[in-house]
């Protein structure tokens, strides 16, 4: 089915969201994408239907009814090999979220068990015989294998594409290209991209302020932007791809890039940072996404309210337990990335030994383990740096941060993160890896920066999640004296 829009239609109250409604009530919508086409605009609906449903009376309402011809984009497969299979009631089963929920639930309680067994077999195996000790750790291996088959099974039913995502945000545009005055070509790519229904719902609102920023921030006006030597149209970019066990979501324009001293200005003036604070680019993220901030001395309707990057940088990192990061070069535009875990529920990590406590770090954000020597940093102005790959990164002691006492010796460094963002986590050594069930702290009484989230390894004990990004700010905020928004870590 197809919608065009129109004046005389509008006067009737006949609009996108009434078709939406009147679909609903006669069907089942199972995809919806806006189209531009000469003249305006059309909305395509593919829509499951009693063939005995009355469309009387709709055509005069600029909705054009037909029956439907299998399109290869709605049947996709992963496999190019395979055949595009019809979209029938045959193949296609309606499954509610809650119900998949409940199954992912089962299998984290299941992984849960299974770690709690390898723990009794380890406990146990003294007192068995080589060979029967040989055929449990054996049996142990085979249902560790079948639990990963069929958590990647579960985990490929909840994956949906980011295509309606990405198409909502066309229509952002449009409406702030109408606002703002603003020439904007908007280029997207990865909308095949597959990720988890339950971040894709709650994906909208932080990608909507990022999208938001971009133009009312970010981009200039066409004059601006000619006498800046620029193509009067800007370029507003939405990319999603898939990278090893995340998904990198990335809001890049061509516009202005951020001010830096301008940011720097306003956050002296409105008491985020003491007046004769050194300037560090690596804190224009914080300060740009601290509740209440914006460079904007007007408020519109797009900016200048100073929530939307506040909003969108807490709905990543705290709600979809991801990292959000800024690259921006002044003239020539920003890019914001976002990385977010496939699944919040079950997650693969590296557990690591600060003194004497086991932590556990998210395998998707770090890069590399490297071992460093005693007496090999490098102190710069208070901060110690370590060498790596030909450059220099930042060294963060977990030691230090929790109050231990530093190792005797040698010891191990995480590298995490990408580009200017990239730094090394101290701890006294790497464990090993685990598949754990991710417990989210919702409890404001126990909730730390740094912190993101708690599992248990089958002995009993928790195990804290550490967020390295969170664990980055706070020690910032804590060496440059800012206040921290809940408490300390010790």
């Amino acid at each position: 089915m197809t919608f065009s829009p129109a004046p005389d239609v509008a006067a009737r109250g006949v609009d996108v969201n009434v078709v939406r409604s009147r679909l609903q009530a006669v069907g089942e919508i199972l995809h919806a994408e806006p189209k531009s086409v000469a003249g305006g605009l059309q909305f395509l609906f593919v829509l499951a239907v009693n063939p005995a449903a009355d469309f009387t009376g709709w055509p005069a309402d600029n909705i054009r009814v037909e029956p439907y011809s299998p399109a290869a984009e709605l049947a996709e497969v992963s496999d190019p090999g395979q055949t595009a299979l019809p979209l029938t009631s045959v193949n296609l089963v309606r499954v509610d979220l809650a119900r998949l929920d409940d199954i992912m639930r089962s299998l984290g309680e299941m992984v849960l068990t299974r770690a709690r067994l390898e723990n009794s077999l380890g406990r146990a195996a003294q007192f068995l015989p080589p060979g029967e000790r040989r055929d449990l750790e054996e049996t142990v291996q085979g249902l560790d294998r079948q639990l990963r088959d069929l958590r990647e099974g579960v985990m490929r039913v909840r994956l949906v594409p980011i295509r309606d995502l990405f198409s909502r945000m066309r229509l952002v545009v449009r409406d702030l290209t109408r606002e703002t005055g603003k020439d904007i070509d908007l280029v997207v790519s990865g909308e095949e991209t597959e990720i988890d229904k339950f971040v894709v719902e709650r994906l909208a609102d932080p990608l909507l302020h990022l999208v938001r920023n971009a133009v009312s921030h970010g981009l200039e006006s066409a004059a601006d932007r000619v006498a800046a030597g620029k193509p009067p149209r800007g370029r507003l970019a939405l990319r999603a791809a898939a990278v090893g066990g995340t998904i990198v979501l990335e809001v890049e324009d061509d516009g202005r890039g951020v001010q830096f001293e301008a940011v720097f200005a306003r956050a002296r003036s409105a008491g985020l940072i003491a007046v004769d604070a050194t300037t560090d680019p690596m804190a224009v993220l914080d300060l740009i996404c601290a509740p209440g901030f914006s460079t904007r001395d007007e408020v519109d309707r797009g900016s200048g309210r100073g929530v939307g990057l506040d909003v969108a940088r807490r709905a990543i990192e705290q709600g979809l337990a991801g990292s959000l990061t800024l690259d921006s070069r002044q003239g020539a535009g920003t890019r914001f990335t976002a990385r977010l875990p496939l699944t919040l529920i079950v997650a693969d990590v590296l557990t690591v030994s600060v003194g004497g406590q086991t932590y556990a770090v998210p395998q998707t954000v770090v890069r590399e383990v490297i071992p460093v020597e005693a007496g090999s940093t490098i102190v710069l102005e208070n901060n110690e740096l370590i060498r790596h790959h030909g450059g220099v990164l930042p060294l963060l002691r977990l030691d230090d941060l929790f109050h231990h006492p530093r190792p005797v010796g040698s010891y191990v460094a995480l590298v995490v993160g990408d580009g200017t963002s990239a730094m090394a986590l101290a701890v006294d050594r790497a464990v090993g890896m685990r598949e754990v069930v991710v417990r989210p702290l919702t409890d404001l009484l126990v909730q730390a920066p740094g912190i993101g989230g708690a599992t248990e390894l089958g002995d009993g004990r928790p195990v804290l999640i550490l967020d390295p990004a969170g664990l980055a700010r706070y020690n910032r905020r804590r060496v440059a004296g800012s206040p921290v928004r809940a408490g300390g870590l010790s």
